[in-house]
């Protein structure tokens, strides 16, 4: 899903879609999820963790360039751009977890290192705000996705 059309899976652009249609697509998916758990108050861990990946990928500059108040700038192309280069290294929110002990620090530059691990622990943030939004009963769906546009997944005036 890295290419084509669901490209927007991974906060990323298809090519054929504005900032705002990305940002809506992934904001309806989270809040289907948050209007059945509402009803049944159960949830699909395979859909959960599909619709919170989605929101973890935002904050891998891989996917989507966020500026210093963690507003998103622009969603990347995964076709345009070189895997190795521009995406591959930025696309480990979880350094410890996906290089073997000592492979990380030997491989990459301590800037990015430190990139990711600022990453990662945003990108944790914002997926334990919407796993508390789940259970927060004074939030309703118009709450919920204000809590995603404005918090979440919000947008620079010229955002690509």
């Amino acid at each position: 899903s890295h290419f084509g059309s669901r490209q927007w899976w991974h906060a990323m652009n298809p090519g054929n879609l504005s900032p705002e249609q990305i940002r809506e697509n992934i904001v309806e998916r989270l809040v289907k999820l948050f209007r059945r758990y509402r009803k049944d108050c159960q949830l699909n861990a395979a859909d959960l963790g599909f619709s919170l990946h989605m929101i973890a990928d935002s904050y891998s500059y891989g996917h989507a360039k966020r500026n210093e108040n963690d507003e998103i700038m622009e969603y990347n192309n995964y076709g345009n751009q070189n895997k190795k280069a521009e995406h591959e290294p930025y696309d480990r929110l979880y350094p410890k977890v996906n290089y073997p002990q000592g492979k990380f620090n030997a491989d990459s530059s301590e800037a990015l290192r430190i990139m990711q691990d600022s990453a990662f622990k945003k990108a944790k943030l914002a997926t334990e705000k919407i796993m508390r939004a789940f259970s927060d009963c004074s939030l309703d769906e118009t709450g919920f996705r204000k809590l995603l546009v404005k918090e979440i997944l919000p947008h620079t005036n010229h955002v690509k």
